[in-house]
């Protein structure tokens, strides 16, 4: 609902930030209700999110923050490994 009325009273999309602002939405959303239900590939959103906010930090000038979040990218990363390794131990059926 907030997105079609900001696209409204905006006349659309208008740049390039409003794109990646959608993407960070959705990374977050998409990518929380998916881990939820052990869906490893919402994990793919959550990197949607980072380098959506990352792009963000870049055309807003802001480095500092722009390196946070490809620091917290290589944590979703490690997190997707992860379930992906359990993932597939649990399928294999190795006991140890």
């Amino acid at each position: 609902m907030g997105l079609f009325y900001s696209l409204f009273h905006n006349g659309g999309i208008t740049s390039i930030s409003q794109i990646l602002e959608i993407g960070v939405i959705i990374g977050f959303l998409f990518g929380s209700y998916f881990i939820a239900k052990n869906k490893s590939y919402g994990w793919f959103f959550f990197m949607l999110m980072n380098i959506s906010m990352a792009s963000l930090m870049l055309l807003q000038g802001k480095v500092i923050l722009m390196i946070q979040q490809l620091v917290s990218l290589y944590f979703v990363v490690y997190g997707f490994k992860k379930s992906r390794d359990i993932k597939k131990k649990l399928i294999g059926g190795e006991n140890e």
